[in-house]
């Protein structure tokens, strides 16, 4: 995938009203704030298990800050993936929760590596 497969610059900043520094500080807040983790998320979905709800909720609220956060900044690949196992960790849908970790796990550091030459960029 090319970099604005990754992650929309553009779109993201136009989200923004064209906010380079709001922009900046929403990546530097991915890449570097605790919740957006990727050893964090790993943990707590290997954790989940359907018989012990509170690990379900953890898991699944992981994911939810990662989805808000690519959302956010229009890494549209890692957002709808994060959607997709948010949704079987609510029970909403099934599917092969380790699977959907491993995929989530594989944009996401492709979404950092492209974060991080868009924040030397701009």
């Amino acid at each position: 995938m090319a970099n604005k497969d990754i992650v929309n610059k553009e779109e993201g900043l136009a989200f923004l009203d064209n906010d380079t520094e709001l922009y900046k500080l929403l990546i530097e807040s991915f890449l570097f704030d605790n919740n957006f983790q990727i050893e964090t998320m790993e943990n707590l979905v290997q954790q989940a298990n359907p018989e012990n709800p509170k690990s379900m909720v953890a898991a699944a609220k992981c994911i939810h800050y990662i989805k808000g956060a690519a959302r956010q900044l229009c890494a549209n690949p890692l957002a709808q993936e994060a959607e997709k196992l948010e949704k079987i960790l609510n029970g909403k849908e099934t599917g092969d929760i380790i699977s959907k970790k491993n995929k989530i796990k594989t944009l996401y550091i492709q979404t950092k590596e492209t974060l991080e030459n868009i924040l030397q960029e701009l």
